[in-house]
């Protein structure tokens, strides 16, 4: 059915962090327990973007459009399209390590 409104959670003092570990295949308990027990380093990006309680309301389960139609206060689908407020974008995700990148320019050569 897809995410549900996390808001409460992430809000909440108490709680310090949120494994979502959905489509996670056969080797998914694994990968959550060495996770929890810091066996490995998490990152990841979610698949998919969360949205509040009040999406639902807007969207019905039967309208495939994508694209936002301010005449019937559709909202549009997907991250591509939706711009209303979310609890969690899709992509949205981080890890416990840092990361270093240079970009290189390659000139075009001969085929060689």
């Amino acid at each position: 059915a897809g995410a549900v409104d996390i808001s409460a959670e992430l809000a909440d003092p108490n709680i310090g962090a949120i494994l979502w570990a959905g489509y996670s295949g056969m080797y998914g308990g694994l990968a959550a327990a060495e996770t929890i027990y810091g066996v490995n380093n998490p990152s990841g990006r979610l698949t998919q973007t969360f949205y509040p309680d009040d999406f639902v309301s807007k969207v019905k389960m039967s309208n495939m459009h994508m694209h936002p139609d301010s005449a019937t206060g559709f909202p549009g689908r997907t991250y591509r399209f939706y711009t209303g407020p979310t609890v969690l974008p899709f992509g949205h995700g981080l890890s416990y390590t840092s990361f270093q990148f240079n970009l290189t320019a390659i000139e075009a050569g001969d085929g060689d």
